[in-house]
């Protein structure tokens, strides 16, 4: 075994070829070169951090641990039992548990459910049974919804391993009907993540499909820390467990798009082989319109409100009645994809905080109780977790996932505050202001949606509300999104993301001031609160837990109230992924520097790849803020000497060598050198000489290079006072001469 080279893993590559710490594979060249002074749990590789953007691949790896395939033979169970808890029934919509113990008594193979009516787990077929004078029987390896599937080899494709999927009981009218539809509706289907139907044969009048026989480990086997080392070699990681939604979701958008249901998702029925996944357990599908044929299903997966409606038709039917059956959907089927994952989750390792608090809300979303709230498409939930997992993979790794998104247009303006920009002197200097820019500055550099697909009047009128805030018309920028709501109705509004996003950015552009109520009202909510812009930004941060933009504004709203270490958070879950985003970086580096971290910061700023279009105002804060006084803090003299360099190195005033850019970063430097040895915070020697400060800097020296600065300034001055003020701040600082 050998050491993980992965930056800040001490865990050591097993037989897999997984690391037993950080679950990944070996990266040759990976190096730890943390910034100084950051105090994250994460490794971060600066040097090559701004290059790696450019090779990413959009979406990235998404890759999972090779999971060794065993022998099938060995998979033969040689005692098989009743499943572990029992089973559903079923038989004429029975919801009564079978194959159950009771006290100290082990559960009984065969018998009758509390309703009268009779099953059995014993195994139909036996070694040697030779099934179509095709398929040979080695024995049974595992129990699914309906029945045993057993192991058989293929006498005429040279033994090769397939599988057979009998019946619980073979006079079970229920369970042959719905192998009957498996039959009919799954035979053509070729997707690479679901279990290939190869042929059906009947053996003594019952009906077996025969399936590809996929040899690796169901998910349920994940589900404890032992299960995880057994079949993994170490821990499942939160990245992991966000691959599988993906690749479940992508087969179940495959069924959905050709009128299918799968109805009966749980962590038993997704195998995982080599580096792949496969759903098997086709039983339970049927087609999207069909609300009367029998439901195969697992209780716990399924919504508490379906499972009401499964209880009542269970009643009205012991009373005589035909009742009810439980209504399945595509809604559905996301929700026991929710279920399966959250299973998953809580027995992963948890993922960096703010990407768990993301899969959490994309698992609250898929689950919620109100339909309208949930993910509408197997596509929609998908793209989201994808962006999950780009967030737990990038804070997780350091590595950047850079992916346009689907639903807002690209790019933000940098949001820098200030920092980027050089400011004529102001008689401030050298404190930074570090102060985030005012909100309605941010309404208007936010990232805009793009239009509502299925609604072109109400995203006519939104586009209307974000035209009318770009000319601060707030009166009709409301009117607009109060129209919007209307078109749209209360139980569609209330759950569109666009909805509270525009609201947010209204309330930003007047001043983040409390909601007046309106929306409450156009929403169908009951008044109440009336919650600032930060309540609809996590709004949109629910429904769209795998975009960066509502992050972004949370992040805002979060430094603006004063909470830099719940704002960096949100920050930083964007800048991982894409450094190159000038409004993450920049908010990023103002909520560090208000921790105190300025080494955290300048590395942030530093890092700010050449071709980001943010890259020069990242240079230009990086000057300032190594040569600015944070508090009663001075810099120290290498960051005096980083500064001069830096400076030396940018390119001002439309590149010539002088002009009003570089005189006022010039004055802004030299003044805080001057007060730091005024201050005696360093002496003339511990200055180093350079383009700024001379050969021999010194206070005098500074003083006259200041003077030169700000007269040179003000020649350029917009208004006779700007230009006396600077004028009086010259002879202010001139050094003192002997008559």
């Amino acid at each position: 075994m050998t050491a993980c080279d992965r930056p800040r893993c001490r865990g050591t590559v097993i037989a897999t070829g997984y690391c037993d710490t950080c679950g990944r594979r070996p990266a040759a060249a990976a190096v730890d070169t943390a910034p100084p002074g950051r105090a994250r749990n994460r490794p971060v590789d600066p040097p090559s951090r701004a290059s790696a953007v450019l090779s990413t691949i959009t979406g990235g790896e998404m890759s999972l641990p090779d999971v060794s395939v065993l022998d099938p033979s060995e998979l033969v169970d040689d005692d098989p039992r009743p499943p572990r808890g029992g089973r559903t029934c079923g038989k004429d919509g029975c919801t009564e548990v079978i194959g159950i113990g009771y006290g100290d008594q082990p559960p009984r193979p065969s018998g009758y459910c509390p309703r009268g009516h009779p099953y059995s787990f014993e195994p139909q077929l036996h070694r040697g049974d030779l099934l179509g004078d095709q398929y040979l029987v080695e024995g049974p390896v595992a129990h699914g919804g309906l029945g045993w599937i057993y192991l058989a080899r293929d006498t005429r494709l040279d033994d090769h391993p397939v599988a057979l999927k009998g019946l619980i009981n073979v006079n079970d009218a229920t369970a042959l009907s719905v192998a009957e539809a498996e039959r009919r509706y799954l035979i053509a289907l070729d997707h690479p993540d679901i279990v290939r139907i190869i042929n059906f044969v009947t053996w003594r009048d019952t009906g077996y499909l025969v399936m590809e026989f996929v040899g690796g480990r169901s998910l349920d086997e994940l589900l404890t820390p032992q299960g995880q080392e057994r079949v993994l070699g170490g821990p499942l990681r939160l990245e992991h467990v966000a691959v599988y939604g993906c690749r479940i979701l992508d087969a179940l958008d495959y069924l959905h798009s050709r009128g299918l249901l799968y109805c009966d998702m749980k962590p038993d029925n997704v195998i995982h082989h080599g580096d792949r996944i496969k759903i098997i357990d086709l039983g339970a599908v049927r087609r999207i319109d069909d609300h009367d044929s029998p439901a195969v299903y697992t209780e716990r997966y399924l919504p508490a409100k379906e499972l009401r409606r499964d209880t009542e038709a269970a009643d009205e039917r012991a009373a005589g009645s035909p009742g009810l059956r439980p209504r399945f959907t595509k809604l559905t089927d996301l929700f026991t994809v929710a279920r399966t994952l959250r299973e998953l989750m809580d027995a992963a390792v948890p993922g960096p905080p703010t990407a768990h608090d993301s899969f959490t809300r994309l698992l609250d979303r898929a689950t919620a109780d109100e339909s309208g709230a949930r993910f509408a498409t197997a596509a929609e939930m998908s793209t989201q977790l994808r962006g999950v997992w780009r967030e737990i993979h990038s804070l997780s790794t350091g590595e950047p996932h850079v992916a346009q998104s689907t639903v807002f247009s690209p790019g933000a303006d940098p949001l820098d505050g200030g920092l980027g920009a050089i400011p004529p002197p102001d008689g401030k200097a050298p404190h930074l202001d570090i102060a985030p820019p005012p909100p309605e500055h941010v309404a208007l550099r936010l990232p805009v949606p793009i239009p509502h697909p299925d609604a072109p009047t109400a995203a006519r009128e939104l586009r209307l509300c974000a035209t009318s805030l770009a000319l601060d018309a707030l009166d009709a920028a409301e009117e607009a999104l109060l129209r919007a709501c209307r078109l749209l109705g209360p139980a569609v509004a209330r759950h569109d993301w666009r909805i509270a996003w525009h609201r947010g950015l209204l309330l930003l552009a007047r001043g983040d001031t409390q909601d007046n109520g309106a929306a409450q009202e156009a929403l169908g909510i009951a008044p109440g609160a009336r919650p600032r812009a930060r309540h609809w930004f996590d709004v949109v941060s629910d429904a769209l837990p795998g975009e960066p933009a509502p992050k972004l504004a949370l992040g805002y709203c979060a430094e603006r109230a004063g909470e830099p270490e719940a704002a960096a958070r949100c920050y930083e879950a964007v800048w991982w992924r894409d450094p190159s985003d000038g409004a993450a970086a920049f908010g990023l580096a103002r909520a560090l520097l208000a921790t105190g971290d300025r080494a955290g910061a300048l590395a942030i700023l530093d890092q700010v790849p050449a071709h980001a279009p943010h890259h020069h105002a990242a240079q230009v804060a990086a000057v300032r803020v190594r040569a600015g006084w944070h508090g009663e803090r001075p810099p120290t003299a290498e960051e005096f000497r980083r500064a001069q360099e830096l400076a030396a190195d940018l390119t001002l005033d439309g590149g010539r060598t002088e002009g009003q850019e570089r005189a006022r970063l010039a004055a802004e430097v030299r003044e805080s050198a001057l007060r730091a040895l005024r201050a005696g915070a360093l002496t003339p020697d511990e200055l180093a000489p350079g383009p700024l400060f001379g050969e021999r800097p010194g206070e005098r020296r500074l003083r006259e290079l200041l003077e030169a600065s700000l007269r040179e300034i003000a020649e350029a001055a917009r208004t006779r006072e700007e230009h006396a003020a600077l004028i009086d701040r010259a002879n202010r600082v001139r050094p003192w001469t002997r008559c």
